[in-house]
């Protein structure tokens, strides 16, 4: 119930998808408010526990974990991650480069150019499996080659 010009929106792609949103259907009816995008990937995490066993760190009275260090990572059982997911939670997708997962970037590529947006894009890679640089290197190219097939 505002302006347009009187409230931006920075939509982040991942987690518009996560809420059960369609980020193409998000940016197209937000268009006007968009002053930069976050573009994240994501992928259905293949390993999921569903029966999480507490570890000697949990605090039953609470019944949650106690995060190991200030990375987030938590323990069950021995000495293995609750899973690959982002920041290490028991979470139905993990994140991944642009254009590795079930974003449709090429969609999204098309819109931008649409729109004729011209505020900034940002890969905003919140977790990797990968080494940093192999992950910047797979998100620059994905990257250019979305709108170098677009443009």
């Amino acid at each position: 119930s505002t302006d347009d010009d009187g409230l931006c929106f920075c939509p982040d792609t991942a987690q518009i998808f996560m809420s059960g949103m369609d980020p193409l259907v998000v940016l197209k009816k937000y268009r006007k408010r968009i002053s930069y995008i976050h573009f994240k990937d994501l992928e259905r995490n293949t390993f999921i526990n569903k029966y999480i066993q507490p570890s000697k760190e949990a605090d039953l009275k609470n019944n949650t974990l106690h995060p190991l260090s200030s990375a987030g990572k938590y323990q069950y059982l021995k000495d293995s991650f609750l899973d690959n997911g982002a920041f290490h939670i028991n979470s139905e997708y993990r994140f991944t480069e642009i254009a590795r997962g079930i974003i449709d970037f090429k969609s999204l590529a098309k819109l931008i150019k649409d729109i004729k947006f011209c505020g900034w894009i940002v890969i905003d890679q919140d977790y990797t499996p990968y080494k940093n640089i192999e992950s910047l290197d797979v998100n620059f190219k994905n990257l250019k080659y979305l709108f170098e097939e677009t443009y």
